[in-house]
């Protein structure tokens, strides 16, 4: 959580360009796919935060975010008990956290439709999206 928080900062630094603000998004994507722990000290949307930074910079094109949100519905997740269970829940938590700080921000109508589609893919609940 402290570590997401510290990203958020990072985001907001003028020093960090491009390749700085996709090495944060290329972090978060793979705390996010951890398998040995469960997110419940609400990093997911810590972690959020930093994307939002990252939004708010438009130094990253939409299309390469989008991109990215769209590279979680490509995780494997290899079967194993609790692990992949550890992948899907980090994952849909973070997907519908960062749906509901984008959904009602109409600059970001598009990368929310983009996030709802991957829950659809990824959630074993999908289709109630």
């Amino acid at each position: 959580a402290h570590g997401a928080d510290a990203l958020a900062e990072l985001a907001q630094c003028r020093i960090i360009g491009y390749e700085g603000l996709k090495e944060i998004l290329d972090s978060i994507y793979k705390k996010i796919n951890i398998n040995y722990y469960g997110y419940i000290n609400n990093e997911d949307e810590r972690m959020i935060s930093a994307v939002k930074e990252i939004l708010e910079r438009d130094i990253i094109p939409v299309e390469e975010i989008e991109e990215w949100i769209r590279s979680f519905g490509n995780i494997e997740k290899e079967g194993i008990m609790p692990e992949c269970l550890f992948i899907e829940f980090n994952g849909t938590l973070f997907l519908k956290s960062l749906y509901f700080r984008l959904v009602d921000n109409a600059k970001y109508e598009q990368t929310a439709k983009i996030v709802k589609e991957v829950l659809k893919k990824t959630s074993r609940f999908g289709e109630d999206y």
